[in-house]
């Protein structure tokens, strides 16, 4: 399930994904001719690097009015640029998307 951890043996990994292939798409998923996997969490294009921001290419904290929701509460921007935290990056998003799903809930 989505919660489950990811296998580190690659084999496994790639059973497991053939299996979730399967469960979502029916047994003609059963066959991949190929599988190509990436971790994201290395990839310094997806994922905030730790600690203080590095130099110019870091993207910048969004403005506060992008945060804010607009009229009387109908419309909420969403997105990577608009976290608190990690701006402009994957995490950003997932931020981005709880923080909006929890005001309109």
């Amino acid at each position: 399930g989505p919660d489950s951890p990811t296998p580190s043996d690659p084999d496994k990994r790639d059973a497991a994904l053939v299996r979730q292939l399967v469960h979502c798409f029916g047994e003609a998923a059963d066959s991949p001719t190929g599988i190509a996997t990436a971790n994201w969490r290395h990839d310094t294009a997806t994922t905030p690097p730790a600690g203080p921001k590095p130099g110019p290419h870091t993207p910048p904290d969004p403005a506060p009015v992008l945060r804010r929701p607009h009229w009387d509460g109908r419309l909420h921007v969403a997105a990577a640029e608009t976290a608190a935290d990690h701006p402009g990056y994957l995490d950003g998003a997932i931020e981005a998307g709880r923080r909006v799903a929890s005001a309109l809930a």
